[in-house]
């Protein structure tokens, strides 16, 4: 009799504790489902970031988007007008241009570095919630683009420095020119070749960060 009844008592024990351990792992799956989706909501959500981020760096968007304000349109046109014939500007030009120069001339290199550092921002938490993906389900973080991603900041990274040297080089030209400066000088046509490659190096970064979004939105 007692020995039917600690059988009973042990079974008893085993049933709850199989459905101790049932109750558990439903728990656990149904926490890992939740957190996996948190995850995969929070990469979607930073990719969009990015790539509105990336559009912005291009060029491509819209003025609500843009997170650097241009100077008034009728600056800008003016702006770029008169820098585009810096060599044959009188000496009231330049004294605009100059003026102009302090409100529109920093704008795209600006704009490119603020950029620049949002994407760094973002991808590193793009990495990190990629990570915890890969740490909750198992998940090989190759099923991710992280390494196009890192690329295309690097190629934003370059073309913003890129960008900080023209404008560097049209200040230094602009300077000569009103302490008198011709476009034969030297320094005048060591300037004027360097803001060439730097153009072409511009055209070069921007083709491949093209390439690259193109690969992302494939994705």
């Amino acid at each position: 009799m007692l020995k039917s009844s600690l059988n009973r008592r042990l079974l008893g024990t085993l049933v709850l504790l199989g459905a101790a351990l049932l109750l558990a792992s439903w728990y656990v799956a149904a926490q890992t489902s939740q957190l996996t989706a948190e995850l995969d909501m929070r990469i979607t959500a930073t990719e969009t970031t990015m790539r509105t981020l990336a559009l912005a760096a291009e060029g491509t968007a819209t003025g609500a988007q843009r997170v650097v304000v241009d100077c008034i349109p009728s600056d800008r046109e003016r702006f770029d007008a008169l820098l585009g014939r810096l060599e044959t500007l009188t000496d009231s030009e330049l004294t605009e241009l100059q003026v102009l120069f302090d409100a529109c001339g920093d704008f795209p290199a600006l704009e490119k570095a603020v950029l620049v550092s949002q994407l760094e921002r973002e991808l590193a938490a793009l990495r990190e919630y990629v990570a915890l993906r890969s740490v909750v389900d198992g998940l090989s973080v190759i099923a991710y683009p992280l390494e196009t991603w890192a690329e295309l900041v690097l190629r934003e990274r370059d073309r913003s420095e890129l960008f900080t040297r023209l404008v560097g080089i049209q200040r230094e030209l602009l300077a000569g020119r009103i302490g008198g400066a011709s476009a034969a000088d030297a320094e005048t046509q060591a300037l004027l070749e360097e803001a060439q490659l730097v153009r072409e190096g511009i055209v070069t970064v921007s083709q491949r960060a093209g390439e690259l979004r193109a690969m992302l939105d494939a994705k």
